[in-house]
C-alpha cells in the first residue's frame, strides 16, 4: 500500500507541471504521510504477532488444564483455567478479523481500499479515478489522511482492544485458578 502511494507521489510529481500558483506535494510530505501509514501498519503486525503467541499460549494451557480434569478428581483450579483459557483463545481468534460492528462506522473509504477499488468497472475507470486524485495536491493528502484514519480507527483499535480483553481474560483465569489452588491446599494442611 505504501508503495501505491509512493508511485501516486512519483506520478504525480512527473506529469504535473510545476506552476507558481499551485503547491506540488513536497517530498518531505510524502515522506510524513508514508511513515504515518507504515508506523499504524507496523502497530496491526505486532498485535496481530502478539496475538499469535497469545492464543498459542492460551491453547496450551488449555490442553494442559483440561487433561488434569480427564481423570474422575476433578480439581476446581484446573476447570477454572481450562474455561478461561478457551474462552482467551475465543477471543484471540476474533483479533484476526474483528467483527463487522467493531471494525467499521459507515464512514468513507479511501480509494486505495481493495472494496473500493473493486468497485470500479475497469482498470481504465480506476485509472481515471487515479488520475483526478493525482491532479490535486490537496486530494492527495485527503486520501492519505482518509487512509491513516481508517486504519487507526477501523482496523488496529479493534485489534487491540480484543487483544487486551483476551490478555486479561486469561490473566484472570490464571489468577483465580491460583487462588483457588493456595485455597485448596491450605485447607489440605
Amino acid at each position: 500500500m505504501f508503495f501505491i502511494f509512493r508511485v501516486l507521489y512519483l506520478t504525480h510529481m512527473t506529469t504535473q507541471k510545476r506552476s507558481t500558483k499551485k503547491k506540488d506535494i513536497s517530498e518531505a510530505e510524502v515522506a510524513v504521510l508514508v511513515q504515518t501509514l507504515q508506523k499504524i501498519n507496523d502497530f496491526c503486525q505486532q498485535i496481530d504477532s502478539q496475538t499469535n503467541i497469545l492464543i498459542g499460549l492460551s491453547l496450551a494451557i488449555f490442553v494442559f488444564a483440561s487433561s488434569t480434569l480427564q481423570g474422575g478428581n476433578i480439581q476446581l483450579y484446573s476447570l477454572v483455567l481450562a474455561i478461561f483459557a478457551a474462552i482467551s483463545a475465543l477471543i484471540g481468534i476474533l483479533v484476526m478479523h474483528p467483527p463487522q460492528f467493531m471494525r467499521k462506522n459507515g464512514g468513507e473509504n479511501s480509494m486505495m481500499f481493495i472494496k473500493t477499488i473493486a468497485r470500479h468497472t475497469t482498470a481504465a475507470d480506476y485509472a481515471q479515478t487515479l488520475s483526478k486524485t493525482l491532479a490535486s495536491r490537496e486530494e492527495i493528502i485527503r486520501q492519505f489522511a482518509l487512509e491513516t484514519y481508517n486504519l487507526s480507527t477501523n482496523y488496529y483499535r479493534p485489534k487491540r482492544r480484543l487483544f487486551n480483553l483476551a490478555k486479561d481474560i486469561l490473566f484472570t483465569g490464571i489468577t483465580l485458578s491460583l487462588i483457588i489452588f493456595i485455597v485448596s491446599f491450605s485447607l489440605y494442611l
